[in-house]
């Protein structure tokens, strides 16, 4: 098996030798199964919305493992990614070169991981916008997959990133409730 150096995705050195068995007994198998069959392209959706409003569930932990999975499996056509959103932000609104290079990025993207969107005020329209036009070019190219992990419930995910983004998400996602999960840090 090819041998992959994670920094090259900008998968955080945190994560970077992360195995499903470091959130077993945390994250039900059933969760744990699900990503699996997403990654083999067995689920609905050819993107994955990870939620939960408790810290520490493994959101990030299995959207890693899932880009992973992806860029493994040969489930990935072209480049993979994963953006912190709190990075995102700040290039946005205070680092114009940047945000532009890593907007770039995302858009060159096959897969792509934005971990804790939910960290964006949809009054932030300058982030939302550029967030908007990353998220309808996932949507409209099918064979693009994106991943998101947040920390505000599904039902909230309007309220931050606005209608139209969510009803695309909604369309293009494959939705993984970890509410049932607990603090994998406090264990």
């Amino acid at each position: 098996m090819e041998r992959y150096n994670w920094t090259d995705f900008e998968i955080p050195t945190r994560y970077s030798n992360a195995t499903f068995k470091d959130v077993e007994g945390n994250v039900s198998d059933s969760k744990i199964d699900d990503i699996k069959k997403w990654v083999a392209g067995d689920c609905k959706g050819n993107s994955l919305y990870l939620y939960s409003e408790n810290p520490g569930t493994g959101k990030t932990i299995l959207g890693v493992l899932a880009l992973k999975g992806k860029i493994e499996s040969g489930n990935c056509s072209g480049k993979a990614l994963f953006v912190d959103a709190h990075k995102l932000s700040y290039y946005i609104k205070y680092e114009y070169e940047e945000a532009s290079a890593l907007i770039t990025k995302m858009l060159q993207s096959s897969v792509l991981l934005i971990d804790d969107i939910d960290i964006i005020p949809i009054t932030d329209t300058k982030v939302i916008e550029k967030l908007s036009l990353v998220i309808s070019d996932f949507y409209n190219y099918s064979e693009k997959s994106l991943i998101i992990t947040s920390n505000s419930d599904i039902s909230k995910t309007d309220k931050f990133l606005g209608k139209r983004n969510f009803s695309r998400l909604f369309e293009m996602c494959y939705f993984l409730d970890l509410s049932s999960a607990d603090d994998y840090r406090q264990r």
